[in-house]
């Protein structure tokens, strides 16, 4: 009687007794690793591991939600995604401007926050004849005009503004 195993020819069907090696070989390798290690770093590629001191305490803060809740806003969304927006922040000479000193002192002061603050400040960007006077080209020249540059500068000028007496002579309540 011949075996099961062997062709007419009386050979081993060696090709077969491989095959059932290997998936014998890989279903052993399978459950022996089978489930992957508790070490976090399952699926990762190369396991690469974070060196003790690479991060230090207040490298991510969570506390202060409230630029996550600009983030989310949807007037800044829209905001963010115009067009305006997207053409500013391609153009050279403002983004020089964010990013200079001035502007950056400017930012940080005390009188300027309080201003940027003052809704009657708001009330009056918000106006539409005071937009037109600020868009105007005579304003423009005015302001690009060297003899009104000086007068501004003048700190006889500055203390004249700064006085109750023209503040008094300004205000709205009178």
């Amino acid at each position: 009687m011949s075996s099961k195993l062997s062709d007419s020819n009386g050979r081993k069907n060696t090709t077969l007794l491989i095959g059932i090696g290997v998936v014998v070989v890989v279903v052993a390798l399978v459950v022996v690793t089978y489930p992957p290690g508790d070490d976090g770093l399952s699926g990762t590629i190369g396991k690469r591991r974070a060196v003790s001191g690479q991060f230090v305490e207040g490298d991510a803060r969570l506390g202060d939600a409230s630029i996550s809740r600009l983030m989310q806003d949807q007037d800044f969304k829209e905001m963010v995604t115009s067009s305006e927006f997207q053409s500013m922040t391609q153009n050279a000479e403002f983004m020089n401007m964010l990013s200079s000193k001035k502007f950056q002192a400017m930012l940080g002061n005390a009188e300027f926050s309080a201003l940027v603050g003052n809704p009657e400040f708001g009330a009056m960007l918000g106006n539409a004849e005071f937009g037109a006077m600020l868009s105007s080209a005579e304003f423009g020249a005015m302001l690009g005009n060297a003899e009104f540059k000086n007068i501004l500068s003048n700190g006889e000028f500055k203390n004249m503004l700064q006085s109750s007496e023209f503040k008094g002579a300004f205000s709205i309540d009178n």
